[in-house]
């Protein structure tokens, strides 16, 4: 059973993954393939030529954690469906997961929990005092844009962090952002999306308070309420100074994470 990366962006939580359920990671750079691995799959959207060929000459089968929304062009990319019809598959999303079965044929085996890297086991000297006020990062719409100017209208006073241009790819430079902001804002690239829980998991791990509209997966937010501020953008924008911390990423961890995983490593190991 090994890990494998095909993304930069997925290379953090292919790592702590790896020291959460003792397999070894790999990224496309140093993978050797060998006969009959079974491969956990991070970034498979990406792939599936390679790992169809991979299946066919090594006999190597697949785990695929599905990162994707539905409605975006990375879904949509040649033979990735087919890719996971042939594959066990786990999405973050239990909306994606009812999609997936009911739209396209697709029976996710279960849900699985992004995990990250504490700042203290990327960089021993990175800053953690709180320079910004708010933090965005995501893919450039002109929607994303125009909320933030609202937002930024509403309360003046506030310093942002905003990149739209993809610069923080690089999960220790993404870190080392983070670490120095008080709030992350959510906002949805796409209508009736799933959660964007890689970005709130990464923000508590960060130290970070994180400010949301609920999501189109009612699930999801029933459960990440103790860790997430949900509710209009611009109300707790107005508000914010009188915002009460929810739960920490410790909390987050014993409740909800340790568990999460313990069960994908048991499904994984009843391979």
């Amino acid at each position: 059973m090994k890990i494998l990366c095909f993304h930069n962006i997925f290379l953090e939580p292919a790592i702590s993954l790896s020291q959460k359920i003792n397999y070894p990671y790999y990224t496309i750079k140093n993978f050797k393939p060998q006969h009959d691995d079974i491969l956990i799959i991070f970034g498979g959207h990406q792939a599936s030529k390679i790992l169809f060929t991979l299946k066919e000459v090594y006999n190597n089968k697949f785990i695929i954690l599905q990162s994707e929304q539905l409605n975006t062009p990375c879904f949509n990319l040649p033979f990735y469906k087919e890719l996971l019809k042939h594959s066990i598959v786990f999405d973050w999303s239990y909306s994606n997961m009812q999609r997936l079965k009911h739209e396209y044929k697709i029976y996710c085996k279960g849900l699985f929990v992004w995990t990250f890297l504490e700042p203290k086991q990327i960089q021993q000297n990175i800053i953690e005092t709180k320079s910004f006020d708010i933090f965005f990062a995501g893919v450039r719409t002109n929607k994303r844009e125009s909320i933030i100017n609202k937002l930024k209208n509403i309360n003046p006073k506030l310093k942002w962090f905003v990149d739209l241009d993809y610069r923080l790819t690089d999960y220790k430079k993404l870190t080392s952002i983070l670490s120095r902001c008080r709030y992350v804002i959510n906002i949805p690239t796409f209508e009736n999306s799933a959660l964007e829980t890689h970005r709130i998991i990464k923000a508590l791990h960060c130290k970070c308070q994180i400010l949301s509209e609920p999501s189109f997966d009612k699930q999801l937010t029933i459960e990440l309420e103790p860790y997430v501020h949900f509710g209009e953008l611009t109300e707790l924008i107005k508000n914010i100074n009188t915002i009460k911390d929810k739960k920490d990423i410790n909390d987050y961890i014993k409740d909800y994470e340790d568990k999460k995983i313990k069960e994908f490593k048991n499904i994984c190991e009843s391979m």
